[in-house]
């Protein structure tokens, strides 16, 4: 079953892809955490999110925000994928054998023909200039649904969203919008 709004948020301790620490305990009564939960790495609509993500750090940093992103794809394709650390505010956890997933229920096979993913893959041509191919990034569960869970200083659950397609996701501007009624 799968994590979700109102729940404690399931703790793990893991690295990032620069080899840093992540405990989720660590952030309680510092940090609120937006997880991601992605395909893999080369999959379009989940870059599609990063890149809103990185549009935003800013603000996501003014609130206080963590971004945790998990992916299927092996760490070097990763690495590949990211910026150099000093340069990426991203937290980014390779999980080729989804650990993380089955701990916070995040095993739904998503649709693949639906209406989202065509909305979604003529919206795609806005983000195709900052899109990067990387070789081995589409490796993993072509059906994998993505999701998303944003967790409050308080170390619970207080949104969480599991897609029903593999194109499905909130918008940036949704969890913005949470978040700064979290910090109010």
């Amino acid at each position: 079953m799968a994590a979700g709004a109102g729940k404690e948020a399931p703790d793990f301790k893991v690295r990032d892809i620069y080899g840093e620490e992540i405990e989720l305990k660590s952030f309680k009564g510092k940090k609120n955490i937006l997880l991601f939960f992605s395909r893999y790495i080369g999959c379009s609509w989940c870059q599609m999110f990063v890149i809103d993500i990185m549009r935003n750090e800013e603000k996501l940093k003014s609130l206080d925000t963590e971004v945790i992103v998990v992916t299927e794809s092996e760490e070097e394709v990763l690495k590949n994928f990211a910026p150099p650390k000093e340069k990426c505010f991203l937290r980014m956890v390779s999980d080729p054998e989804k650990k993380l997933y089955k701990l916070y229920g995040v095993d739904k096979k998503g649709k693949i023909f639906t209406g989202k993913v065509i909305t979604e893959s003529i919206r795609f041509l806005k983000y195709i200039k900052d899109y990067r191919w990387i070789k081995g990034g589409l490796k993993g569960d072509s059906r994998q649904a993505p999701a998303f869970f944003v967790i409050g200083k308080d170390g619970f659950i207080k949104f969480s969203f599991l897609g029903e397609g593999i194109a499905d996701h909130p918008s940036i501007d949704e969890i913005i919008k949470l978040l700064e009624l979290m910090e109010e």
